[in-house]
């Protein structure tokens, strides 16, 4: 697994992994509801932040069950897609398991899930078309889930969850910088 990390949810700055060589700090995972935040001293770069994995937060809090994290982690990182008639995931990304919870946070009952290896792969129900050929085409799209309680990052402890906007995903992973 690589690194992965998001900007921040105030300062749109990047949280870098100990292993890039910056300086460290001290960074937050904002918790909504006045709940205080969780400190990570040192982010190793893999999400955990002060002992807590945040995609099984995101769906402790969003799903009510910390076994939906293959759901978190895919709605978080957009690895949905969608056309008329299929949702496509890949199945390193999801659990089938979790296709129950997934209807039931979208409301989304009337396509097929279908599976796929990797995104370099021909799948069927694209007449052939391997993932990233078929949403450059536009012959898919990406399914946007909202989550209630997104994450959200911040190097401030006083920040506030509820009048932040969510982080976004760092494109440098918290490690490939310039």
């Amino acid at each position: 697994m690589g690194f992965f990390s998001w900007l921040t949810a105030d300062t749109e700055e990047s949280i870098p992994a100990y292993a890039s060589g910056r300086d460290m700090r001290p960074v937050y995972l904002l918790q909504p509801d006045g709940k205080p935040p969780i400190k990570e001293e040192c982010y190793e770069g893999y999400g955990v932040f002060g002992g807590v994995d945040t995609y099984e937060w995101l769906a402790m809090m969003n799903f009510g069950d910390a076994s939906l994290k293959s759901l978190a982690l895919s709605a978080d990182c957009g690895d949905f897609k969608i056309n008329d008639a299929h949702i496509f995931v890949c199945k390193l990304h999801f659990n089938p398991e979790s296709e129950e919870a997934f209807r039931k946070a979208t409301g989304i009952h009337d396509r097929t899930f279908v599976y796929f290896d990797n995104y370099q792969s021909g799948i069927d129900e694209l007449d052939g078309l391997c993932m990233n050929d078929a949403t450059e085409a536009k012959v898919v799209s990406r399914l946007k889930i909202e989550l209630r309680y997104p994450l959200k990052f911040s190097f401030d402890a006083q920040a506030n969850y509820d009048e932040l906007p969510a982080s976004e995903s760092c494109p440098a992973q918290g490690y490939f910088y310039d």
